[in-house]
């Protein structure tokens, strides 16, 4: 028993010298490398998303005291698109209107959301271009913005977001869109994605409801670490 503590407060002592390190994306991203690229070079989630990892376990207290600690972006590109766009115009003004709610907060982190969509495996990665978006356009810190490079979907979009959320013990978050698709989060009840998510999932990802103009708040539910069928999109 004695040498088992000793081995305890030497294992504890070695991770404190080495400092916090990031949550592994196999917590939360379970789609491989291969399925995912940007510009036509592979994206790494871990590396990606490593300084906000850390970010937010060394600040895990202060974004628990905001009204949300996290701001969900879901990618857009027209669903017609024949050739690949590298970010329209509507994401850009859903990125805005990120911003201007981070502001109102007095802090949070951005997540942004989306996979090569549209036309399918277009070389543009939704997620990685908001990213991109944020720190050369609105010089947000790259430790405030996680992204989520594999959805496929407005329902993969809050579950693998979801999935982030709780791997890094955040209960709560406000996904900021547009009119049409804010309104499909706000009411699931009577817009179709209920519905949705239990035809294509099987479940229903968390508590929805609205956030005002344009936003909804997100409540995530451990049962979206369930893994899906879709193979670009697990």
């Amino acid at each position: 028993m004695i040498k088992l503590i000793v081995v305890s407060i030497l294992l504890m002592s070695i991770n404190l010298a080495m400092g916090t390190t990031a949550i592994s994306s196999g917590e939360y991203a379970f789609g491989t490398s291969e399925d995912i690229s940007d510009r036509g070079i592979s994206i790494n989630v871990d590396y990606e998303n490593e300084k906000a990892s850390i970010y937010i376990q060394e600040n895990f207290e202060f974004l628990n005291s905001l009204n949300f600690p996290a701001f969900v972006i879901p990618g857009y590109t027209p669903l017609k698109a024949k050739t690949g766009i590298i970010l329209h115009k509507k994401a850009k003004k859903r990125l805005a209107g990120a911003y201007k709610s981070y502001l109102k907060n007095g802090g949070g982190v951005f997540i942004v959301s989306g996979g090569n969509v549209h036309p399918d495996l277009t070389p543009y990665n939704e997620a990685m271009e908001m990213k991109r978006y944020l720190m050369e356009q609105l010089q947000v810190s790259e430790e405030m913005i996680v992204i989520e490079p594999y959805a496929r979907h407005s329902t993969t979009n809050i579950r693998n977001v979801g999935r982030f959320l709780l791997s890094h013990g955040l209960g709560r978050a406000l996904i900021v869109s547009s009119i049409d698709q804010s309104f499909y989060f706000s009411f699931p009840h009577i817009s179709s994605f209920n519905s949705r998510s239990r035809r294509e999932l099987g479940y229903l990802v968390g508590k929805l409801k609205s956030g005002g103009y344009n936003r909804s708040q997100f409540f995530p539910d451990k049962i979206n670490f369930t893994v899906g069928s879709d193979p670009l999109d697990p």
